[in-house]
């Protein structure tokens, strides 16, 4: 069975609804469900938040799936998911 494409280190910023500051992040292991999202300090993240790659022209959700200190496991919300229904 095929591996999906990942792309590599990438920078990325994390923008949570009511914050003023996005959170600036390293993405890692970037693939269509998701990323590995590396932050210099630990950090609290919210379940859900809005994640942008501005070298990728990309902004969507993102949803967190896992978290050990300044490393968070996320899989993306694609709007035809949500659409679908698809089950989180």
């Amino acid at each position: 069975m095929a591996q999906p494409e990942t792309i590599g280190y990438r920078a990325g910023q994390v923008i949570v609804k009511g914050q003023s500051r996005a959170l600036a992040c390293t993405l890692q292991n970037l693939s269509s469900g998701g990323a590995l999202l590396a932050f210099a300090i630990a950090v609290d993240l919210p379940p859900e938040f809005e994640l942008e790659a501005p070298s990728l022209s990309l902004r969507l959700g993102a949803r967190v799936t896992w978290n050990r200190a300044e490393l968070h496991g996320v899989e993306f919300i694609w709007p035809q998911h949500e659409r679908l229904g698809k089950p989180r």
